[in-house]
């Protein structure tokens, strides 16, 4: 019995370890390279615990972690267990005694937060984690300033582009208005010596048959006429008022050099303004022109007679009503024919072109029609001509 011995065992006596071990890095790693020589918030002097957030770029986006939970009591029997919050929806455990490691290969651009726990060989577990902060980068072209970058570039371009549109179109339209004023300028010109030849071949028959005074008052009011024409020739617009006294001294000196005894009216809405009101020049004399010379120069009966009305039609447009009661086209037409030549208007060709022309440049609408005067039995009374004339 002496050389036997006695355990006795007192269960409450028994004491369990309740502190956690201490958890610390052991390693970490990036594209499983040693982040020795990279920029890094890692700082190997100090203790890896001391290591709170880790930001990578989207190329340096596999991480490893090399982990040890500190029990000296009993340091074979610890146990760890990890979690990515954003990657691991549980908690990864590991065996007893195993030593700690978790890889992360081609982490996404985002947030994270790596976790670690440990418990002793008792199984107590540590009540707060060891946590790891984690941002990866997103690649430079998924980022908002790269973003704004290349949707700011693409509408300067897109801008470019349609403002040289803009610059290319007006200068298109520029062009066609100078190309338009031109041939209007052009035409003009045209006009001026066809109303000159019939009027030098009056004086002519005044000077022929020694009719002095005759052609005094007539080159008196001719020459007056001639300074209008030529003024206006370097003038797109004249004002109303202007354009209806050479109007008037154009009848007048038509009447002396026709020989016909014809009366003329020229009537201006009250509406008007015509000294503000701005017309094309010399649009409408040329109307007149062919009224009296081949409507009331071969009138056989009566007195000839030539009405002008001018209404406001709209906001910005006239209407001119030119009226005669001449022989009417079908007849003078018919005469022409009897002489042996087919007459053709130079002066309503060039208005006609005119006209055209000042639609083109301008974007406003010119435009006249002509239309047969008859009797209730239907025989021709005259002619009249309706322009609608947008003016300044």
């Amino acid at each position: 019995m002496l050389g036997r011995l006695l355990t006795i065992v007192e269960p409450d006596q028994i004491h369990f370890l309740q502190e956690p071990p201490i958890v610390q890095l052991t390693d970490i790693r990036i594209n499983d390279l040693p982040p020795e020589g990279l920029q890094d918030e890692i700082t190997w002097a100090t203790n890896l615990t001391e290591l709170k957030n880790i930001h990578r770029t989207y190329d340096d986006n596999t991480l490893s972690f090399g982990f040890v939970a500190i029990d000296y009591s009993d340091p074979t029997s610890t146990q760890l267990k990890y979690k990515m919050d954003g990657i691991d929806e549980d908690w990864v455990l590991l065996e007893k005694g195993a030593p700690g490691f978790a890889r992360y290969p081609k982490m996404p651009e985002g947030s994270y937060t790596f976790q670690i726990l440990g418990a002793n060989s008792d199984g107590v577990w540590a009540k707060d984690p060891y946590l790891l902060k984690i941002t990866v980068d997103p690649p430079y072209w998924r980022t908002l300033w790269f973003r704004t970058l290349v949707g700011t570039g693409i509408f300067m371009v897109v801008s470019l582009f349609f403002f040289l549109w803009i610059w290319r179109v007006r200068e298109k339209e520029q062009l066609n208005t100078r190309v338009a004023e031109n041939k209007l300028a052009a035409l003009r010109a045209q006009m001026n010596p066809h109303f000159i030849f019939n009027s030098l071949n009056s004086i002519n028959g005044f000077i022929l048959g020694k009719k002095t005074t005759e052609a005094s008052n007539y080159l008196v009011r001719f020459s007056k006429l001639m300074r209008m024409i030529l003024d206006f020739s370097r003038q797109p617009f004249v004002a109303l008022e202007e354009e209806i006294e050479l109007i008037r001294l154009y009848l007048e000196v038509e009447g002396m050099r026709l020989k016909i005894p014809f009366s003329y009216d020229i009537r201006v809405s009250e509406e008007l303004d015509p000294f503000e009101v701005q017309v094309p020049t010399m649009v409408i004399q040329p109307f007149i022109e062919n009224a009296i010379v081949h409507g009331l120069s071969s009138k056989a009966e009566g007195e000839g007679r030539v009405e002008v009305e001018i209404l406001e039609e709209n906001n910005q447009c006239l209407k001119c009503i030119i009226r005669d009661n001449g022989i009417g086209r079908q007849k003078a037409a018919a005469i022409q024919a009897q002489k042996g030549r087919k007459h053709q208007s130079h002066a309503m060709e060039i208005n006609r072109e005119r006209l055209a022309l000042l639609s083109k440049g301008t974007g406003m609408t010119f435009t006249f029609s002509v239309e047969d005067l008859t009797d209730n039995q239907g025989a021709p009374t005259g002619t009249q001509i309706s322009m609608l004339l947008p003016y300044h």
